[in-house]
């Protein structure tokens, strides 16, 4: 790719494996609250359905929340669930495989960034999954803001505090919707890693498989 000053990442499934830490929270919170008494099939079922309610961490979690008290019979808020599990997830949180090779590697060529949907308190935690942030120029969450990812406007404001044009810019990440749609509007180059996306999507500018392929690419 030619002319490319920064790269930008998503965080979560393409840093982060924020889909593994949901399982594994997940399991050890209904072996809580069920006390190690859940079936596999009732847990299949009831999990088919909670990554459907959590939509990537993008899903109402009153809605998510009070879908697991309903199935396990709990006499608990709904608050109190995502309380606990806001307070235990960052913990459960791993960097993909090859993030640390591939950070590394692309920054000594380029200047890096990260662009987050999500709100402030639980991304920022996430931050601590990473051995130091010295990668990252900017690390922006759209918490923070009054706009998040595909919204243009928030991928227009990393490139005003970058100081560079849009075109200069490759994004990355998992979700078509959010990272691919809404980088390609705002004028970007894009990189779609594609994990839990299983579609096929001519959008990008070039999909992998692997973070690691990244290298191949810069």
């Amino acid at each position: 790719m030619k002319n490319v000053k920064v790269i930008a990442f998503d965080m979560d499934n393409t840093l982060i494996d924020r889909q593994g830490a949901l399982l594994r929270c997940v399991k050890d919170m209904i072996n809580e609250d069920t006390k190690d008494k859940i079936d596999d099939q009732s847990y299949s079922q009831f999990m088919e359905r909670f990554l459907i309610l959590d939509n990537n961490g993008m899903g109402d979690k009153e809605i998510l929340f009070n879908y697991y008290i309903e199935y396990f019979h709990l006499n608990l808020t709904w608050h109190t669930i995502m309380d606990r599990w806001v307070d235990r997830l960052a913990g459960y949180m791993r960097l993909m495989e090859d993030t640390i090779e591939v950070l590394d590697q692309l920054s000594k060529k380029y200047r890096m960034a990260i662009l987050t949907n999500g709100d402030s308190v639980s991304q920022r935690g996430k931050l601590n999954t990473f051995p130091h942030l010295d990668w990252f120029e900017i690390v922006m969450v759209a918490g923070d803001y009054p706009w998040a990812k595909p919204d243009v406007r928030i991928f227009k404001l990393l490139c005003k505090k970058l100081k560079v044009m849009p075109y200069e810019v490759v994004f990355v990440g998992d979700t078509i919707v959010s990272d691919i749609i809404g980088a390609k509007n705002a004028g970007m180059k894009t990189v779609w890693v594609q994990g839990n996306e299983e579609l096929n999507s001519d959008l990008p500018d070039i999909r992998l498989y692997r973070l690691s392929e990244l290298l191949s690419v810069f």
